[in-house]
Order: structure tokens, then C-alpha cells, then sequence
């Protein structure tokens, strides 16, 4: 696994891991995720380089790890598979890995978890319903997320309003590690290519 990957899903596990020096609101989000989801389950939809990443980096936290991907049949029988369908009632905190654009999380998702539950999302804006989430937080059925990426960019919508969301303007990979090993992986990925055309 490359540097740019190592690097990026260090935010995923971040927020879940309180700290001191973290901004008020926050720091508030972290401690109530501490405070009542560890140890917890939490369901890792989507189980490529970037999912397996944050399960090996949450595996010592004793943390219960439940998998979603319809394209692994089994996670190295280190962790449960399930659908999302089975694994939504079993998770404290979901965290979204998956590619592509379709929906994944929306009314009937959120209606499947148990209150409290906390949502992370870094991969895709438009894997989660943002009027469903809104009404999951009205409800407290979703106690709080973390948005890193959203359907429209920059963000301006009604999310900002909830004390308990984290919106982040799609910076999981803004550290200087990581630009660099993207930078190197495209010129090697170009060099690769040249060298490989036919004359």
C-alpha cells in the first residue's frame, strides 16, 4: 500500500480518537463518540485499499469491526461480511469507503440503526442522503458525523446548522506526505506509460 493511501485514512480514525487540542466543538463530537461507542461496532462500508486500511488501524482499539461490500466474500476471516442491511442495526459508528456515486445511506438506512449511532463519511458526496441525515439528527437516531466530501462543493448547505456535524472541505488528503506520494504516483504512472507505447 502506497504513502498516499496510509496517509489519507489517517483522518477517518482521527476523529474518532479525541484529543485536547482539538477545537471546542469538535473536541465535543470526539468525546461523546468516546464516551459511548468504545468498545463499539463499527461497520466499514466498502473494504478496498482505503477500508482495510482503517480496520487495521482501529483493530487495537478492540473496536468490533463489521464489513459492507458486496465484492468481498470473505476479509481475509479476520472480520465479519455482511449486508448493509444486517450490519446498520449492529454499528455504533459507520464509516464510508465505497466508490462510485450512487446512494447508499438514506431514509431507510438511517431508519435501520440504533440511536446514538455516529456517521463518517470520506468517500463520496452523494453515498448519503442529506435530508435523511438531517432528519436522522433532529431525531438524535444519528448523534453526530463527519463530511469530508458532499454533492456540491464548496458546501453551503444546512448541515453547518447542527452543532454535532463536522463538515471538512474535502481535505483528507491535504498533508504534505500525501500530495507528494500523488505527484510521484502520476510522473511514474507517466513514465510508465511512455515507455510502454508502441513506436
Amino acid at each position: 500500500m502506497n504513502e498516499t493511501k496510509k496517509t489519507y485514512t489517517g483522518h477517518d480514525v482521527a476523529f474518532i480518537i479525541p484529543t485536547k487540542d482539538r477545537p471546542e466543538k469538535v473536541k465535543n463530537v470526539l468525546e461523546s463518540i468516546s464516551s459511548q461507542t468504545m468498545p463499539c461496532g463499527r461497520v466499514i462500508v466498502g473494504f478496498g485499499r482505503i477500508g482495510r486500511r482503517v480496520a487495521a488501524l482501529m483493530a487495537p482499539f478492540k473496536v468490533r469491526i463489521l464489513v459492507v461490500d458486496p465484492f468481498v466474500q470473505d476479509a481475509q476471516k479476520e472480520f465479519p461480511v455482511l449486508t448493509l442491511e444486517e450490519a446498520l442495526p449492529e454499528a455504533d459508528i459507520v464509516t464510508l469507503h465505497a466508490s462510485g456515486h450512487d446512494g447508499i445511506i438514506a431514509k431507510n438506512e438511517f431508519n435501520l440503526m440504533k440511536p446514538g449511532t455516529f456517521l463518517l463519511n470520506a468517500a463520496r458526496g452523494g453515498l448519503v442522503g442529506e435530508d435523511a441525515l438531517m432528519e436522522s439528527l433532529e431525531s438524535r437516531r444519528v448523534s453526530g458525523a463527519w463530511l469530508d466530501t458532499f454533492g456540491q462543493e464548496p458546501y453551503l448547505g444546512t448541515l453547518s446548522r447542527f452543532e454535532q456535524v463536522i463538515l471538512t472541505p474535502h481535505i483528507g488528503s491535504y498533508t504534505l506526505e500525501c500530495r507528494r506520494s500523488m505527484e510521484m504516483e502520476s510522473v511514474e504512472n507517466l513514465l510508465d506509460a511512455l515507455v510502454s507505447r508502441p513506436e
